[in-house]
């Protein structure tokens, strides 16, 4: 046990100091430290008090479309847009933090992931489908 908070402390100190340094470097393995979440799972948490879903692209992309309920904060502007959501939001009273992107090659979430960590926040889920998956499946059952 004692070995695992040791392990879980290294790696927000990692995720900080990446985080703060660069976007460039995308190595840590994103696939180890958050859940993925399936389409059919994200249909069921929408309207959940206890979740908030974040879209990560660019405000622009946002504002031409998001999933229902779905809040903008992109890795881009994290600092200043991060800043302003917790004035109006506790992201500690979530149980779950969704977040996606545009797609499966888009790695907007999975940068915002590490940058929410490294802010001590727990419990992230990375919707991989994104926006394009979301939207396609969505037009399909109409």
């Amino acid at each position: 046990m004692r070995r695992n908070f040791k392990l879980i402390l290294i790696i927000r100190l990692l995720l900080a100091f990446f985080s703060a340094s660069s976007f460039a470097d995308t190595s840590l393995d994103v696939e180890c430290l958050f859940k993925d979440i399936s389409t059919q799972e994200l249909s069921e948490t929408i309207g959940r008090n206890d979740v908030i879903l974040l879209d990560a692209r660019p405000k622009v992309f946002y504002e031409l479309g998001h999933i229902n309920t779905a809040l903008n904060l992109s890795p881009l502007n994290f600092k200043e847009e991060y800043e302003n959501l917790k004035k109006h939001i506790d992201f500690s009273k979530y149980e779950m933090v969704i977040l996606y992107c545009s797609s499966f090659s888009c790695e907007d979430s999975d940068k915002l992931a590490k940058l929410l960590a490294a802010q001590n926040l727990e419990k992230i889920y990375i919707y991989k489908g994104g926006w394009d998956e979301w939207h396609s499946k969505k037009e399909d059952s109409k």
